[in-house]
């Protein structure tokens, strides 16, 4: 759940008003299932600081936003003086490290 939005908006799931003596609207918004990845850098630069995973029917599909909308195929890479980035620690399903 995400929130409610038309005649009256919150962002509560349980949410009470008065009805009033003419029609009301109200959509329940919901966002897609998902998980949230921080990826540490280990004290580096740039590169991205989450990924998002959406389950869907059979595989997972990994997002640069929360909304699912910006698929990404590729991670781009973190940067620390003296060091050399060689990999994260996981392979993320759609991912190619």
């Amino acid at each position: 759940f995400s929130n409610w939005s038309g005649t009256y908006s919150s962002n509560s799931a349980v949410y009470s008003f008065t009805m009033p003596a003419s029609n009301v609207s109200l959509t329940a918004n919901a966002l897609p299932n998902f998980y949230q990845i921080a990826l540490d850098k280990k004290g580096g630069t740039g590169g991205i600081d989450y990924v998002y995973i959406k389950k869907g029917d059979s595989t997972y599909t990994t997002y640069s936003d929360p909304g699912c909308t910006n698929k990404i195929t590729s991670l781009s890479i973190p940067t620390k003086p003296g060091y050399e980035f060689v990999a994260y620690d996981e392979t993320f399903y759609g991912i190619e490290r």
